[in-house]
């Protein structure tokens, strides 16, 4: 759990140093659990509501913000907000889901790649 956390902290440090605009950052396990989450977003209530997006969903509502899937491959997922309110990152690894929100002024593309080689490079070995 101690490996997660770090990576959540380390993850969060090098999205601000890369000026990505992410702003918050969770980890789900596969089965929907939240196993650990940054202070600033709480998606424990909602883990139904993510994994119906990874099982296809292409619209979706969470912490009362309307999303649409906007991309989607096997190696990340982009949900914008119907409102300019942001995005919303899925990166699956193994056996679980890296998110992350990020504020309207981010660039998805750009958020989505770092998000995709940051978890690919330094994701905990399970």
């Amino acid at each position: 759990m101690e490996r997660i956390k770090s990576f959540v902290n380390d993850l969060s440090i090098a999205a601000l140093e890369r000026n990505t605009n992410i702003a918050a950052i969770a980890i789900m396990s596969d089965s929907g659990e939240i196993i650990e989450q940054t202070s600033n977003w709480d998606l424990k209530k909602e883990t139904q509501v993510l994994l119906n997006v990874l099982n296809g969903k292409q619209s979706f509502t969470l912490n009362n913000i309307n999303y649409t899937i906007t991309k989607r491959t096997t190696e990340g997922i982009t949900g914008t907000s119907e409102g300019g309110m942001g995005y919303v990152f899925f990166v699956p690894h193994e056996k679980n889901i890296v998110l992350s929100y990020a504020m309207p002024q981010a660039d998805p593309i750009t958020a989505l790649e770092f998000l995709i080689s940051y978890t690919r490079d330094n994701f905990p070995k399970t």
